[in-house]
């Protein structure tokens, strides 16, 4: 993206944020923050988003040797302890695919899910898909993501975040559309992305 916009990667001046600090319409110690942040009417009240950068699901994690490893739908993990990302859309689709009267537990970061999830506290996890697929593959290799929510109508795709108003929006969702176009995006999709397989859980 830096390059896209003109800058040398050494221009690039990184800055550590919390996720609430990303949404809140607050003014921001960053200029652009890519964080897996889908953009949703309520957010964008706050915030500025660019071009949608990729279109995504929300995956079920488990634990390999758990009670809920096969698992094939959503009624298979009835009784199951959920844990999800607070704050983020994983609370308010897992609601939607297994009622509000579910077992769902928020966790400030998806990493706190899934050490919940490792110790027992949990059974399954939701997040991002390809999140989960690189959490069981880099960091939990004894988790598996075994499908992810039907999108009940809902097209969860994330942007990058700005300030409300701010006077780069247009800039970067340009340099955005520009590396769609050229497969620049499709090449990041194809090559750290892992999750075209893994099964809707209906």
């Amino acid at each position: 993206m830096a390059e896209e916009l003109g800058y040398e990667q050494d221009a690039v001046q990184w800055e550590t944020v919390t996720f609430e600090q990303i949404i809140s319409p607050a003014v921001k110690p960053f200029d652009i923050a890519a964080y897996q942040t889908s953009i949703t009417e309520e957010r964008e009240q706050a915030v500025d988003f660019s071009s949608p950068y990729l279109t995504t699901r929300q995956g079920v994690i488990v634990m390999e040797d758990g009670p809920y490893a096969d698992a094939t739908s959503l009624a298979d993990l009835e009784g199951a302890r959920i844990g999800v990302t607070a704050a983020q859309t994983s609370l308010t689709l897992s609601e939607a695919a297994f009622g509000e009267d579910a077992d769902i537990s928020p966790y400030n970061a998806a990493g706190d899910g899934m050490q919940a999830l490792q110790s027992g506290t949990i059974d399954a996890m939701v997040m991002d898909v390809d999140q989960g697929v690189a959490a069981s593959t880099e960091y939990f290799p004894d988790s598996v993501v075994i499908g992810t929510l039907p999108d009940q109508g809902v097209v969860e795709q994330y942007g990058l975040v700005l300030d409300e108003g701010s006077a780069l929006t247009d800039c970067v969702s340009q340099a955005v559309d520009a590396l769609e176009e050229d497969g620049t995006l499709d090449e990041l999709r194809t090559t750290w992305l892992k999750s075209d397989d893994i099964p809707v859980l209906e």
